[in-house]
């Protein structure tokens, strides 16, 4: 992550956006980059902001991917920059001008602009693609302003996506995304309740905003930080209200495999598969308990090939 001091020397063609998701669409604008810096000769580079500017604006925000996914991700384009600007107040008030000029331009040499076609920037977002398309053209700056990429005849977005993933829909988010969606975080200390009745679960903690699916019981595949393999889970996320009238949501993985050893402080990944149900109030330990094995059992199925 490059911080405001930073300086580039190189001219650059620049990919500009939250690229929160990183989703379908915004691959496009990915591959094209790689496409135009290599004709023009060009450092490509992919420019966001960190933290997401409704954050730093006051406005409600659910992200679908941390900075540190987001990064993950990009990676595997091949980028030659990566630049997750410090997002702030300050930053917000600049105008479309002197955005495009006084940063794009002059701080980060962009020779070339790819936007999305609902792009907008500078103070109040007042500027848009029609904007971008009249400055640029007065600057001698290239523009490509990349089409929506389609599904069915609608566009993927990240809107749509949050939408799927809030209503457990995860296999249409998926498809949109062209990855599983996942959550990742730091394992933390439980109630143990899951160990007391031989099922122990991982507690994962996540980041603020990250956009979680709603209660109820997932198929996932984990990832233990410096390992490869991906190992089958039963993911439970919701109150426990089984247990407790606490509202706070809780993330617990019963991992599908022996001698996972000690996860406390370690970072784990789940990628989800499927929803398998919602939350369910059971009336005592025993309903509970044949509940979790058959929902292991189908996970297992759904996972374990």
């Amino acid at each position: 992550m490059q911080k405001q001091e930073f300086e580039i020397f190189t001219p650059t063609a620049v990919a500009i956006g939250t690229f929160d998701g990183v989703h379908l669409g915004h691959q496009t604008i990915l591959q094209k980059l790689k496409e135009i810096s290599v004709q023009k000769k060009l450092a490509s580079c992919v420019l966001t902001f960190e933290p997401h500017p409704r954050i730093v604006l006051g406005k409600p925000v659910q992200l679908l991917t941390t900075i540190q996914e987001k990064i993950s991700l990009l990676e595997q384009f091949g980028v030659d920059l990566f630049v997750a600007y410090p997002f702030t107040e300050e930053f917000s008030e600049l105008s479309p001008t002197e955005y495009v000029e006084s940063f794009l331009l002059n701080k980060m040499q962009a020779r070339h602009l790819l936007v999305g076609y609902d792009h907008r920037f500078g103070k109040n977002r007042e500027g848009d693609v029609e904007m971008l398309k009249k400055v640029s053209s007065k600057l001698s700056v290239g523009l490509t302003v990349v089409d929506p990429v389609q599904d069915g005849a609608i566009a993927v977005s990240s809107t749509r996506i949050r939408k799927f993933i809030s209503e457990g829909m995860l296999k249409d988010a998926a498809r949109l995304l062209g990855y599983q969606y996942s959550l990742s975080g730091f394992v933390v200390k439980g109630e143990n309740r899951g160990k007391k009745i031989g099922f122990p679960t991982a507690n994962l903690r996540t980041e603020p905003f990250k956009l979680l699916p709603p209660n109820g019981v997932y198929a996932c595949l984990a990832t233990i930080e410096n390992e490869l393999s991906k190992i089958p889970a039963a993911v439970n996320i919701g109150t426990n209200p089984t247990f407790s009238n606490s509202q706070a949501i809780k993330i617990e993985a019963h991992l599908l495999s022996e001698n996972i050893g000690n996860l406390y402080g370690r970072r784990l990944k789940l990628e989800f598969v499927e929803r398998i149900r919602c939350e369910v109030k059971f009336s005592d330990f025993r309903e509970l308990t044949e509940r979790i094995k058959e929902d292991i059992a189908i996970c297992r199925e759904l996972l374990v090939k």
